[in-house]
């Protein structure tokens, strides 16, 4: 997950390992909700692009 970019990474970090909120890690991260929505997704996307890169199927 360190190949991400760092925003990308802290989303994920913050929503799936710490368990927040989407409320909670804007918060945390200084943006509102709808931006770490739409942060998570873009962090998810990318995750799954690079594990599939490396040959993970899913």
């Amino acid at each position: 997950m360190q190949i991400l970019k760092d925003d990308h990474y802290t989303v994920l970090k913050l929503l799936y390992f710490k368990d927040m909120s989407y409320l909670q890690a804007g918060k945390a991260m200084n943006k509102s909700e709808k931006q770490i929505k739409h942060l998570a997704f873009r962090a998810k996307a990318a995750l799954k692009r690079i594990l599939e890169k490396d040959g993970f199927n899913y």
